[in-house]
């Protein structure tokens, strides 16, 4: 692979999502698509390429206990890989979007094991990708 085509698929600071403005730009009439505990809310941007925000909802009531239960750091980090990994490959492939990813951890995803569901959220990605074309 050339330099340049290295380049094009890095994860760079341009393409973050970070500010609190940019995330409530969301809240006024964005397109989603929605699939099982996966979101994706997108909206057009005024950029020359795709812009990813992550957000994980992971706070989940375990009804026995009225507890809050919440997924490791080492599980909502590789949650958070699984999809920018996934939107570094197909950003050279979707218009200028702004995309705010939410994936939803509750307590019975968290009985899955973690390999099964860091596949099925790379399988519900390939889904949502063909969809923004």
């Amino acid at each position: 692979m050339s330099k340049s085509q290295t380049d094009n698929q890095k994860f760079s600071k341009s393409a973050k999502l970070s500010d609190k403005r940019q995330f409530k730009r969301f809240y006024n009439n964005p397109s989603v698509f929605k699939l099982g505990f996966l979101s994706i809310f997108w909206i057009t941007n005024n950029k020359n390429t795709a812009r990813l925000g992550v957000t994980l909802k992971t706070r989940a009531i375990n009804p026995g206990t009225k507890s809050r239960a919440r997924p490791s750091s080492v599980f909502r980090n590789a949650i958070k890989r699984v999809v920018r990994e996934w939107f570094r490959k197909t950003k050279a492939k979707m218009p200028c979007y702004d995309l705010n990813v939410v994936v939803i951890v509750t307590q019975d995803l968290k009985g899955l094991e973690r390999k099964n569901f860091l596949k099925s959220l790379n399988t519900n990605l390939e889904k949502a990708a063909v969809k923004l074309k």
